[in-house]
């Protein structure tokens, strides 16, 4: 029994600790985004790239993941969060090192790191984006609503935790020094996941279906990474932008940064009760959750779009958080639900987050690259409100699908 428990906490914490990894190094990007457009002399459109570079990677790399032993990858993808945290801030460095005097230079060599080390950190963060749902899935087979349910409040608070301390950490650290310490976090995940290389697992090998299975030729895998990749689309487009988004309409960065921080805040209970609360509802009432839970993004960005008063955007604030919360868990929840075996949940995992998160790493840079163009965020406000319309069809059509079974 003591064993049991043991095992259950350490499946726990590498999870937990995993998971809030996933959004704060992204997150923390917001409020921030003055800061970067300065110390790197970046256009609304560069940010909105470098943004989206994480997405991109999390697209390309998490189709390949269900090609490794699960273990193997997690700790790679771990120690790619870690070195793309550190090279990101602290390329520029290495001019110092070599001596160069050159301003330009040293600039450019701060530019490839950023970038670079986005895209290290954005693969690494892939692995564990696709791994984590068939290791609650594996570990937690009892009670797959709840642990669902707990990893997107994790997912959330990490949101939260990346929005809330970007500003501090600057101010009192700097930019750059800001930007790495996330790897502090990165580094404590990967102590508490060695654990699962315990007992020779990692050098087991995975025994495959004899049969080959093609998930993309399955219509209802597709429909469930269409829903994956609009959601995903939808959150990290708002969570990037909406601080400059309410900066543009006259408050100062705290107050932008503040309302930012609420609409993660409601996020957090929705993520946490709504795969439990859809999987308890009636089967009538199940569809009519759905459709009302997306199109939350539809109106709050309706109201973003029309109005600047600040009681408002508070009520926007919580609007925003509710889809951004329970839309997602949602999301995973289905990744679990529709699939029939663990060999199912890794391929539909990793086709639904691959497919999605490209989907997605156009978002950033649609939201900022229309703000260019027009010289404000009211023609991408009116896009992203669209895009939540279209979610809400597609929610439905996710909940409609079958359970997907090897052929």
């Amino acid at each position: 029994m003591v064993l049991r428990k043991k095992i259950f906490w350490l499946n726990f914490l590498a999870m937990a600790f995993i998971a809030i990894n996933l959004r704060a190094p992204i997150t923390s990007i917001g409020p921030i985004v003055e800061y970067i457009q300065s110390h790197f002399g970046l256009n609304a459109a560069f940010v909105g790239t470098l943004t989206s570079l994480p997405l991109i990677a999390f697209g390309l790399f998490s189709f390949l993941v269900v090609q490794f032993h699960p273990i193997k990858a997690m700790i790679v993808g771990l120690l790619c969060i870690i070195t793309g945290e550190i090279i990101r801030a602290y390329t520029e460095y290495i001019a110092y090192f070599l001596y160069i005097q050159d301003t330009v230079i040293v600039q450019v060599f701060g530019l490839c790191g950023l970038f670079i080390g986005t895209i290290c950190m954005g693969a690494g963060i892939a692995v564990a984006n696709v791994l984590l749902p068939s290791f609650i899935k594996s570990k937690f087979s009892n009670k797959v609503a709840f642990f669902m349910g707990i990893y997107s409040f994790i997912l959330n608070t990490s949101a939260i935790i990346g929005i809330a301390l970007a500003l501090p950490l600057v101010r009192i650290m700097g930019l750059l020094h800001a930007m790495a310490f996330w790897a502090i976090l990165a580094i404590a995940a990967l102590l508490l996941y060695i654990p699962q290389t315990r007992n020779g697992r990692i050098q087991r090998i995975s025994v495959k279906p004899k049969k080959s299975f093609c998930i993309y030729k399955n219509l209802n895998a597709w429909k469930i990474a269409a829903f994956m990749g609009i959601q995903s689309f939808m959150f990290y487009g708002i969570i990037v932008w909406l601080p400059k988004i309410i900066v543009e309409k006259g408050y100062n960065v705290d107050i932008a940064t503040q309302i930012t921080l609420i609409s993660q805040c409601v996020a957090i209970p929705i993520a946490l009760f709504g795969p439990i609360l859809l999987t308890r509802l009636r089967a009538k009432y199940k569809p009519f959750y759905m459709a009302g839970l997306c199109s939350l993004y539809f109106i709050s960005l309706t109201l973003l779009l029309l109005c600047d008063d600040s009681i408002i955007l508070y009520i926007i604030a919580i609007l925003l958080g509710m889809p951004m919360g329970g839309v997602f868990s949602i999301a995973l929840l289905f990744i679990s639900q529709k699939s029939s075996t663990l060999f199912i949940s890794t391929k539909l995992s990793a086709m639904s987050q691959g497919c999605g998160y490209l989907i997605a790493s156009l978002a950033p840079f649609l939201m900022g690259g229309l703000h260019d163009i027009f010289g404000s965020f009211a023609i991408g406000i009116l896009t992203f409100a669209f895009m939540g319309f279209l979610l809400s069809i597609l929610g439905l059509f996710a909940y409609r699908a079958d359970i997907i079974e090897e052929i």
